[in-house]
């Protein structure tokens, strides 16, 4: 489909074409790609425009909010989100805030970037020593790494169900017996299984364990991630 000149006054027009097409053609790819595209292009545009302009009837602009965290970075363009949420509902799709998305990566055991993984852990640490080769011959940190799988990791990541209701945050301690032996990185009820789930840092082999929550231990059990598989909740 060829696309016309893109601009904050056709950009309606522009998506409704695409939407209208791609629908029809049926093709998952092509509305996504071709709606990422356009999308790109026009949010580049009136984004640049609101700026300049301080606004403009067609935008709101405002604080941060969400994981932006620009002073004045939150540009709203109604009439595109209305478009975009669209297209995405042609598919049987709906909008979804940030905490979905949490406890929806949270069920597939997937480490956050700046939460469960960071400057101070190794992918060794986190359950993602598949992507260190170690026999490359060069590449930064290979030495530290190769140096850590000789000797062992001191604490590693791991999956944590509570065998009692209770929500598990960020920094919440885990205990074994008497002794602390770990700390909470993320945690959540988890929507799909009805379980309360976590990732924590842990000192290896140790089982069983309790995290304190508000002031009291609730037993916790070590599970291998991820905490969902499809083909077993299906099965």
């Amino acid at each position: 489909m060829r696309l016309p000149r893109i601009d904050d006054k056709n950009i309606d027009k522009v998506l409704d074409a695409v939407i209208r097409n791609t629908a029809v053609q049926g093709t998952l790819s092509i509305i996504f790609v071709t709606l990422a595209i356009v999308v790109m292009v026009a949010a580049v545009i009136v984004t640049i425009k609101a700026i300049r302009n301080g606004g403009g009837e067609n935008t709101e602009a405002g604080g941060a909010t969400g994981v932006w965290y620009m002073e004045a970075a939150d540009i709203r363009v109604p009439a595109l989100w209305d478009a975009v949420l669209d297209a995405v509902r042609l598919r049987g799709g709906l909008p979804a805030g940030l905490a979905a998305r949490d406890t929806l990566r949270l069920e597939a055991g997937l480490p956050l970037c700046g939460t469960d993984m960071d400057a101070t852990t190794t992918p060794l640490e986190t359950g993602l020593g598949w992507v260190v080769k170690l026999e490359k011959e060069r590449f930064v940190g290979r030495e530290a790494l190769a140096a850590q799988a000789r000797s062992g990791v001191s604490r590693r990541l791991v999956g944590l169900v509570l065998d009692e209701p209770g929500v598990p945050r960020h920094d919440y301690v885990v205990w074994a017996d008497d002794r602390r032996v770990g700390r909470v990185t993320s945690g959540t009820k988890a929507p799909t299984l009805g379980t309360f789930i976590a990732l924590a840092y842990v000192e290896p082999e140790v089982a069983p364990v309790a995290m304190e929550i508000r002031g009291r231990r609730v037993p916790a059990h070590v599970v291998k991630r991820p905490f969902y598989r499809r083909a077993q909740q299906e099965g």
